[in-house]
């Protein structure tokens, strides 16, 4: 398995119907406490006074983490930065 360290920027369009933002958090929301039940999404942080969220996952492969990413309902409305992180090597990790 693989972790990946992902920001996620989100960019809702400003003018979209409020009913529709809100059912779209709402989901996203639910789908990511789903891959955090799962073991997928390890660690999730908000980045203070941003709609950005800092966020480690695991996967098998970076397929799999665009498979995962994809699958979000808000995916469309954003910008993601990955990182794949590896086991320090002084550190005697992994």
């Amino acid at each position: 398995m693989v972790i990946f360290h992902v920001r996620l920027n989100e960019r809702i369009p400003y003018d979209m119907d409020p009913e529709l933002r809100a059912d779209h958090v709402q989901r996203h929301g639910e789908a990511l406490r789903e891959l955090a039940a799962a073991g997928v999404l390890k660690h999730c942080w908000r980045e203070a006074g941003t709609r950005s969220d800092i966020a480690v996952f695991q996967a098998a492969d970076p397929a799999e983490l665009h498979e995962i990413l994809g699958s979000l309902p808000l995916f469309r409305f954003l910008t993601t930065e990955v990182t794949v992180l590896m086991p320090h090597p002084d550190l005697g990790q992994g």
